[in-house]
């Protein structure tokens, strides 16, 4: 599948497949944006999905059109990002393809800040509504 940016109103997102470190050949999971494509709400599609974690390509005019990522937060940065970045006016699309792996390990920032991150997705969501 080949897709490109149309231009720099349309940022990217891919799918992933997640798995655990001890388990690398074996998937536990997968962030799937697809449904992005049936939405006509994207910030409702975002604060829904609040908490995905991101891979994406975001152009440099429409990262600096909303002062970048949210420095604040040391959890649910990308989720953020994204909602500002809809309600900025941007359009985000699916890279459909599974072009990303995420291993997820017990001493990652979110295995070991769990109420942090969670404190940061609540805090993420009452930015936009």
């Amino acid at each position: 599948m080949s897709m490109s940016i149309e231009n720099e109103n349309v940022q990217l997102l891919c799918n992933t497949v997640v798995r655990e470190i001890n388990r690398e050949h074996e998937s536990i999971g997968s962030i799937d944006y697809s449904n992005l494509s049936k939405t006509s709400d994207q910030i409702d599609y975002f604060l829904k999905n609040v908490g995905f974690a991101s891979m994406g390509l975001y152009s440099t005019t429409a990262l600096k059109g909303i002062n970048g990522f949210n420095e604040l937060l040391r959890g649910n940065e990308d989720p953020d990002l994204h909602l500002r970045l809809v309600a900025s006016g941007y359009r985000v699309k699916c890279v459909e393809s599974y072009l990303v792996e995420k291993v997820e390990h017990d001493n990652s920032f979110s295995h070991q800040n769990w109420f942090r991150c969670m404190y940061d997705k609540f805090k993420c969501s009452n930015t936009i509504v």
